[in-house]
């Protein structure tokens, strides 16, 4: 999955712009050029942004020489004396918390389904239901990722 973040007036948030779908055993450095494929590529001037933030699973030396050309992959570093800046660790705070709502409010990490048409049906109501949850926070005046406050 690929989350991208926007800056919107004084008001920070994160959305899904990609993903994909594969079997639960693929280690996600497989999956990774499926999902970042279509983003912003290097040297593209309307895009400021073209660094995709990963997690530790993404160290592999095969995957930087693959995506090198279309995007620059920043990952942490497996020992403790080379950190991320405190920027990098802020927006990763962001993505992780993206992910976890989908898991835990749109039960994501269980999308029973008969076939790939159904799971893929039933995974973009997922989204489109993260999607207008932020987009009800906004309209609403609340941190775009605080749905809990959308009830009271």
């Amino acid at each position: 999955m690929r989350i991208q973040r926007a800056r919107g007036g004084c008001l920070a948030w994160c959305r899904v712009v990609s993903t994909a779908v594969a079997p639960a055993n693929e280690h996600d450095i497989a999956v990774a050029p499926e999902v970042l494929e279509g983003g912003p590529k290097r040297g593209d001037p309307r895009d400021a942004s073209r660094t995709v933030l990963g997690d530790v699973a993404y160290c592999s030396q095969r995957l930087d020489v693959e995506l090198s050309e279309a995007v620059g992959l920043e990952t942490p570093s497996r020992s403790e004396e080379e950190k991320w800046p405190r920027s990098l660790v802020q927006i990763r705070r962001r993505v992780e918390t993206v992910i976890s709502q989908l898991c835990e409010r749109f039960n994501a990490k269980r999308v029973w389904a008969r076939d790939r048409w159904h799971l893929t049906v039933r995974w973009i109501r997922k989204l489109c239901s993260h999607t207008m949850g932020m987009l009800m926070c906004y309209r609403h005046g609340h941190s775009p990722l605080q749905f809990a406050k959308l009830i009271d």
